[in-house]
């Protein structure tokens, strides 16, 4: 038996939860982390369930549930930009 999907409603238009992302905006506008909104057997439904995934309670600090095709073209992230700790090297300058 499959478990029902949960929808929501963004700018009129009514998706499945598991197309959509909740971002932290810093009081500067700028994206600061990203969470699914669904994925496997977690849902994050309402901000206050993103919040608490984030474990975040920054003043100033917003949450914004979005499609993933608003991330990508609203916030130009993609796949190929994004890294991690372990994709960089440090370099040593010497002298330095």
């Amino acid at each position: 038996m499959t478990a029902p999907q949960l929808m929501v409603q963004i700018d009129g238009q009514t998706l499945p939860l598991t197309d959509c992302v909740w971002v932290e905006f810093a009081p500067c506008g700028c994206p600061c982390q990203a969470l699914h909104a669904a994925y496997d057997n977690s849902a994050h439904a309402t901000e206050e369930q993103a919040r608490a995934e984030f474990n975040i309670n920054r003043q100033g600090y917003r949450l914004e549930l979005m499609t993933f095709a608003q991330y990508h073209a609203d916030l130009g992230l993609t796949a190929k930009r994004l890294r991690t700790k372990a994709d960089t090297t440090q370099a040593v300058i010497p002298g330095v």
